[in-house]
């Protein structure tokens, strides 16, 4: 240790407040907080500060962001939902159409099906078809002209 040297009391002690005004180690006890407030009001500073507080509001939102997905996918999965058809379905249900009468899929090539009978309209019937259902929806007035 250096001799000679006095020690610095606390800022705002009750030996600081003994000390006379022209004493140096008065104003030497103000400038360790005054450097420090100065340090910590630079800009790298309060970036450090900014990217702490942003980084724990994001952990938050991510954590709970995932325990409302399990929430979430734990009640789907309860009330009996997957995630969805599979592969397979989809592209079954993509090359198919239903049966007019029984719903049940017939591939696009098809024009009957085989389990209840029903055979796809001919153009010439489905013509007859729209012209007797748009007759019956036109107005009086419109059918005679």
């Amino acid at each position: 240790m250096l001799t000679g040297v006095e020690s610095v009391p606390e800022l705002g002690s009750p030996s600081w407040a003994t000390l006379a005004d022209t004493d140096t180690r008065k104003l030497a006890a103000a400038l360790r907080p005054a450097l420090a407030q100065l340090a910590d009001r630079t800009p790298v500073a309060i970036a450090a500060r900014l990217r702490a507080e942003l980084d724990d509001h994001a952990t938050a939102w991510r954590r709970s962001l995932a325990e409302l997905h399990t929430d979430l996918s734990q009640g789907w999965h309860a009330l009996g939902y997957g995630v969805g058809p599979s592969h397979t379905d989809l592209t079954r249900r993509r090359s198919t159409y239903p049966c007019g009468q029984c719903r049940r899929p017939l591939s696009f090539a098809a024009t009957t099906c085989a389990a209840c009978g029903w055979h796809e309209p001919a153009p010439d019937q489905l013509r007859t078809r729209a012209r007797t259902s748009w007759q019956r929806t036109a107005r009086p007035e419109q059918g005679a002209a």
